[in-house]
């Protein structure tokens, strides 16, 4: 009668375990299952902001007077290209329509207005624009390559970007990315700072 007795204490002690190392599989499976879940939703809400680039104007007239702060630069007795990049204003984009304000809302999509000028003697080369601006997800922002910027020529963008971070004397950093030599890369970036709450 004892042997019988141990031997039933055993089978059930062996179902037992079974039954627990199910739980335990389960259990782990329901774990796994919801961190992917987690790690779905916050991937998810990790979005990119939206930045736009739109060409406005075209001017290939000399500025004068207080209109630019570009100067002609000569190295040597090389003919150089000079690529300047300067903000004209900050402000917000509202469908169409461009106000200039120093300050922005957090809400809002901000936009900025540069020109920029071939203040050098000779053609430029392709180039392209990089941009930094205070949205909540930091990067770097690059342009499609542009087409050269001839003698004395001037180009006006508006580039617009979303999902602006709150905060003040928020820095803004805009570059021209030009791989041909030129006579100063002093003027090739530009920064200012803008006010979002």
């Amino acid at each position: 009668m004892k042997e019988n007795g141990t031997a039933n204490t055993l089978g059930d002690g062996g179902k037992s375990d079974d039954i627990s190392q199910n739980t335990k599989y389960t259990l782990y499976g329901a774990i796994v299952v919801l961190l992917l879940f987690i790690l779905w939703v916050n991937t998810a809400q990790i979005k990119l902001p939206f930045v736009e680039v739109e060409r406005v104007a075209s001017i290939t007239s000399w500025y004068s007077g207080a209109a630019s702060t570009g100067t002609a630069h000569f190295f040597g007795s090389q003919k150089y290209p000079d690529i300047e990049i300067r903000i004209l204003s900050v402000g917000t984009q509202n469908e169409e329509q461009y106000s200039p304000n120093d300050t922005l809302t957090e809400g809002s999509v901000g936009a900025i207005r540069i020109e920029i000028t071939n203040t050098g003697r000779s053609r430029s080369g392709s180039w392209h624009i990089e941009a930094n601006f205070p949205t909540k997800v930091p990067f770097t922002y690059t342009s499609e390559p542009q087409i050269p910027l001839e003698r004395k020529e001037a180009r006006t963008y508006l580039l617009t970007f979303d999902k602006l971070k709150a905060g003040t004397a928020q820095t803004m950093t805009l570059s021209v990315v030009h791989v041909e030599a030129e006579s100063s890369k002093e003027n090739n970036v530009t920064t200012t700072q803008v006010d979002i709450f």
